[in-house]
């Protein structure tokens, strides 16, 4: 870490005890395994007593042990699954709760213009979002996530120079399976839909939208698998089940005012057979496309 002088520190918070804290600021090279990278990580077996501040990002997660961490004049108990995205200008410093139990950390170090980069791919706004919160950016991680996390990070040569460019690729995806639990519990808990999901329902509203559910999955930026947890959280209903009654309701639009035939309705809704649209409508309505075009037919006379 660079050394500076206290008075060198831009706008030191009131609360800041000049007697305690160890005017360091952590820079990229300086904490970094991989010099010269957008990203890197760390597994690091020690508390860190020493109040600083950052000209980089970093994240954080407790693999095990008890710490304290003190951030912006609050301390908050952290332990097994905690993890917490430190800010350029956040102050905080970690200290080990139980001296009998020596604690783990797997730490990401992110440069700057690679976390505003990376943030942009969400939204236009998010970048100032986060440095905007008052609140530290704590999450928590349940085991499965936990789990995942350690044992892809754990295959990550971290001082094997012959893999940087391989390492870097694997954090980055790492990364972002983090960061995506942190929007999940810090950032889409507001009513509004967040803004990768009100871009995914212009497309899928429309009824005659082609697309593979690996396109509509790289348009959200999360695996399936999460991607189907976070709609139907918002939603209320899954992917699949939403689609359909787009489609269904479309179906029953063209049906009333189309002359256009069942097969015709069919293939424009992207089914491969008759039969599907047919089993579907009827599973919905309780009637067959056929019945409802008469039913249709027989109240405007």
């Amino acid at each position: 870490m660079e050394k500076h002088t206290v008075s060198n520190l831009p706008q030191d918070p009131p609360w800041v005890e000049k007697s305690r804290y160890a005017p360091l600021i952590a820079t990229y090279n300086t904490s970094s395994p991989w010099k010269d990278t957008d990203i890197s990580l760390c597994w690091i077996n020690f508390d860190y007593q020493h109040l600083h501040k950052h000209s980089l990002y970093e994240c954080f997660l407790v693999v095990n042990g008890e710490l304290t961490h003190y951030i912006n004049g609050k301390e908050y108990k952290l332990s097994t699954g905690s993890a917490c995205l430190i800010r350029p200008n956040d102050f905080h410093l970690l200290s080990n709760t139980n001296p009998t139990n020596k604690p783990q950390q797997l730490f990401f170090f992110i440069q700057d213009k690679y976390m505003a980069e990376l943030l942009d791919v969400y939204d236009a706004n998010l970048c100032e979002t986060l440095l905007e919160r008052k609140e530290p950016l704590h999450f928590n991680l349940n085991e499965t996530e936990m789990n995942a996390i350690i044992s892809s990070a754990r295959q990550i040569r971290i001082y094997d120079s012959t893999k940087i460019e391989s390492n870097v690729l694997q954090t980055k995806i790492l990364f972002n399976k983090t960061l995506h639990i942190l929007f999940e519990q810090t950032l889409e808990q507001c009513n509004k839909y967040p803004n990768w999901l009100i871009n995914l329902l212009n497309v899928v509203n429309n009824p005659e939208s082609v697309y593979t559910l690996t396109e509509i999955t790289r348009m959200t930026g999360y695996s399936y698998s999460r991607f189907a947890y976070l709609f139907k959280k918002h939603v209320g209903i899954s992917f699949k089940e939403y689609v359909t009654n787009v489609k269904m309701e479309y179906a029953k639009e063209l049906l009333k005012n189309s002359e256009l035939s069942i097969l015709e309705i069919s293939s424009l809704l992207g089914y491969d057979s008759l039969s599907h649209l047919y089993h579907i409508f009827k599973r919905l309505y309780g009637y067959t496309p056929n019945d409802y075009r008469k039913n249709q037919k027989q109240r405007l006379k």
